[in-house]
């Protein structure tokens, strides 16, 4: 099993269901839903703790905070049987996040791909 260290910029694919869910959604979403055309969501967050056995702890505004040391800080543990998968993404194109953020394909820390 591969160790996710903290700091490390992820992609965490979450199933649509947890990500709908009224509390969930106050956060991560901003209070919108997902299509229901979607069965997923990709949250885009550094990796606070990925050693729990109970799910995943990230940070989802580090980027905005980086920028900004004002903003406070925001973690979410997302559990384990709601992850579909985790894509560690340092090296992927800024482009393809921002147009995958454009369409509302994902959600999380602002400048974590450039």
């Amino acid at each position: 099993m591969m160790e996710l260290r903290q700091n490390t910029s992820v992609a965490v694919i979450v199933k649509r269901g947890w990500v709908n869910s009224g509390g969930v959604r106050m956060f991560v979403r901003e209070g919108q839903e997902i299509p229901k055309q979607s069965d997923s969501h990709v949250i885009l967050a550094r990796v606070s703790d990925g050693g729990d056995e109970r799910g995943l702890w990230v940070e989802l505004n580090r980027g905005q905070r980086e920028a900004d040391p004002s903003v406070r800080l925001m973690g979410i543990m997302i559990p384990w049987s709601e992850v579909l998968g985790v894509v560690i993404h340092e090296d992927l194109s800024p482009k393809a996040w921002a147009s995958a953020r454009e369409l509302g394909f994902v959600t999380g820390c602002g400048e974590l791909a450039e």
